[in-house]
């Protein structure tokens, strides 16, 4: 994606507030607020999130204006782009300044889809089942995606986040 270059300038002064290794993060959780509609499990990812707690190298940026799922303990490592005051314009143009992408599929992990940055993308497997067969058959990769780009069709698991985000350790 090319970005203007008001959101651009925007971007990258607001990427220098957060720590070196940054993880941009969108957990889907609209009405009715069901694990079904591919919305995430607050529990899972707060075990995710507390793992990295004592790590002042990576942080998580939640993006979007979803309500934050119940059971997540906004800690030092988590900033909300909302509470922020990011624009959704500027939250959109950071995730390509990230060094990568989780969360589930929604508006904001399109910006993912169309950048270098590595993801991880989640879908609940019987969420939209037909469509997503559509869009990416029996793969886990839209046709233009990077060997580190993947659309998981399940549920997350905290160990399985854990285990996928030290890859971007790897790419720094």
């Amino acid at each position: 994606l090319e970005w203007n270059n008001k959101i651009l300038k925007t971007a990258k002064k607001t990427r220098k507030k957060f720590p070196k290794i940054l993880i941009a993060v969108h957990l889907k959780n609209i009405f009715p607020y069901k694990e079904q509609e591919s919305n995430a499990d607050g529990e899972i990812w707060n075990r995710f999130f507390n793992f990295y707690l004592s790590n002042k190298k990576i942080g998580f940026l939640l993006l979007g204006d979803d309500k934050i799922p119940n059971n997540i303990d906004l800690n030092r490592n988590i900033f909300l782009a909302k509470k922020m005051k990011i624009p959704l314009s500027v939250q959109l143009c950071l995730v390509s300044m990230c060094n990568g992408f989780l969360g589930m599929a929604s508006g904001p992990s399109v910006a993912a889809n169309f950048s270098n940055i590595p993801y991880y993308i989640f879908k609940h497997p019987i969420h939209d089942k037909k469509e997503i067969l559509k869009e990416i058959g029996n793969t886990n990769k839209l046709q233009f995606a990077k060997k580190s780009q993947i659309i998981l069709r399940k549920i997350p698991s905290a160990s399985f986040l854990k285990k996928i985000t030290s890859t971007y350790y790897e790419r720094i």
